[in-house]
């Protein structure tokens, strides 16, 4: 379970590389919606969305806010994720006592859990695959 946590923390890390480059943003497409776990709206947690097969680029990624809401965001922080196909990926990482990892600190240095039940991190599950070929503002996620 922690080697989720690292990998999560990695894969987070490089999306936020290379927002100052000089690499040209591909065509991005508002994607928004909410996400919930059990039936609750689930806060604060991370999406990504993973690109696969042909898809180019390095996908996008979004926090979920308190009511379970989410806009996807490109590496560089615009809104929106380019059109293709993508693998779907949630986080939540909580410490022991279930609260957020507190500012400063990584999961790593509180010892922090994946709440999220494996099954959402395989990126061989279908249920984890989506086409992006439009803006789609109702992207729910159950």
């Amino acid at each position: 379970m922690r080697s989720h946590a690292v990998w999560m923390a990695i894969l987070v890390g490089c999306l936020g590389c290379g927002g100052g480059s000089s690499l040209k943003v591909p065509e991005l497409v508002p994607i928004s919606g909410k996400i919930t776990l059990d039936g609750q709206p689930l806060a604060s947690a991370q999406i990504f969305f993973q690109p696969k097969g042909t898809t180019q680029g390095q996908g996008a990624y979004a926090s979920s806010a308190e009511d379970g809401t989410f806009k996807l965001k490109y590496n560089n922080g615009q809104e929106g994720c380019p059109k293709g196909e993508y693998v779907i990926l949630i986080t939540k990482l909580l410490t022991k006592d279930g609260q957020p990892v507190p500012a400063g600190q990584t999961a790593a240095d509180v010892d922090a859990r994946d709440i999220i039940p494996a099954k959402y991190k395989d990126p061989e599950a279908p249920l984890n695959s989506t086409t992006v070929s439009g803006p789609n503002t109702d992207f729910n996620i159950d």
